[in-house]
Order: structure tokens, then C-alpha cells, then sequence
């Protein structure tokens, strides 16, 4: 069983480019990433700000190979025994859990392709 996160709430809340920094050496084009999220979250309407809109999108975002995809990246460190490893994390994981913890629950099916003959 993983430990607990711990540390990320303390932290505080920064813009998305801000919060990228410290994984520019972990997350191949993650400064790119950010662009592209940033130009799709423009005038968001659901009460999260532009940071907390495209730090969702970042999260959501496909890229190429796979394997370099934020999401693959930041899931396989959250899976990481060593919860040290999460430390360069922590500005993002701050804004984007903050982002959602704004967005009203809501009950909907979602559809999402896996890596896997069913």
C-alpha cells in the first residue's frame, strides 16, 4: 500500500507556468504542453481561471509517443513506491487539485481508450 501524499497543500498556489518548472526535466516539451493547454483554456466559463482551466487540459492532453504524455509521466510517479519522487510535482498537484475541488460533482458516464485488448 502507498503512502499518503503529504506536503503538496502547503504549497503554494502558482500560476501553471510556474508550477511546470521544476518537472522541465522530467516531462519531455512539458513548456510546449503548457502553450497548447494555455491556448485551449482561453475564457474559461466554469469559475476555474485561465492556470486552473489549462492545468486540467495539461493533465488530459495525448502527445507524441505516448509514453511522453503528461498524464503517463505524473500517474507513473503517483505509482512510485519512493513518495520522494512526487516532490517536483508539488506546485502542479497544489493547482490542479485546487482547480477541481471547484467543479461541482456531477454523476456521467466517461469513455477512455486503454492500452489493452478487452
Amino acid at each position: 500500500m502507498l503512502l499518503p501524499i503529504q506536503g503538496y497543500e502547503k504549497m503554494p498556489l502558482v500560476s501553471l507556468e510556474e508550477a511546470i518548472v521544476p518537472l522541465v526535466s522530467l516531462v519531455p516539451d512539458v513548456e510546449q504542453m503548457v502553450w497548447v493547454a494555455k491556448q485551449n483554456s482561453n475564457g474559461p466559463t466554469d469559475g476555474l481561471s485561465s492556470d486552473e482551466s489549462a492545468s486540467i487540459i495539461l493533465y488530459t492532453m495525448e502527445w507524441e509517443p505516448y509514453e511522453k504524455s503528461f498524464y503517463v509521466i505524473l500517474n507513473s510517479t503517483l505509482r512510485a513506491t519512493i513518495r520522494e519522487q512526487l516532490r517536483p510535482w508539488f506546485l502542479y498537484l497544489r493547482l490542479v487539485i485546487n482547480a477541481l475541488e471547484k467543479l461541482p460533482s456531477t454523476t456521467r458516464t466517461v469513455y477512455r481508450g486503454v492500452k489493452a485488448d478487452l
